[in-house]
């Protein structure tokens, strides 16, 4: 099986760095997050900062719920993810090279049922099944919160 999602993912990576297409569905990908996020009456935004070449939901979203907070990863050495709010703690690069905000106590947040998750992927099928980049950062937090929508 992990041979088949690393086959998979190297598949996904080339055709997502190949192809331009799937870029012009952001105005539509971020109206349909918007139109769930009112829909399951969340509170908390958990997003992502895109790297490489990853479709940058998380800013069109900011900028669609101006009014909202946002909230992004920090990974850690033992594979755990905590989200954190901005408030002005600075960013850096993580080991992966993706942007995320320096640890403070009092930016983190844990999800709940209010709580909106931005997952990032690099493919999904049609009954759901996501295909990550293989780290498993977000099985996990959301195998520990499942409340979260």
């Amino acid at each position: 099986m992990e041979k088949m999602k690393a086959e998979l993912r190297k598949k996904f990576l080339k055709l997502r760095k190949d192809n331009t297409v799937g870029r012009l569905g952001l105005s539509q990908i971020v109206a349909n997050l918007v139109d769930l996020y009112r829909a399951k009456c969340c509170v908390d935004i958990f997003g992502y900062k895109a790297f490489s070449d990853e479709i940058d939901v998380s800013s069109s979203l900011e900028k669609s719920l101006p009014d909202k907070v946002f909230y992004y990863p920090r990974i850690f050495a033992d594979y755990s993810m905590q989200f954190l709010c901005d408030i002005g703690q600075g960013w850096g690069e993580n080991k992966h090279g993706i942007l995320e905000l320096d640890y403070t106590d009092q930016a983190v947040k844990t999800a709940d049922a209010s709580t909106f998750v931005v997952v990032p992927c690099l493919a999904v099928d049609m009954n759901g099944y996501r295909l990550g980049y293989g780290g498993g950062y977000y099985d996990r937090y959301m195998k520990r919160y499942p409340d979260a929508c």
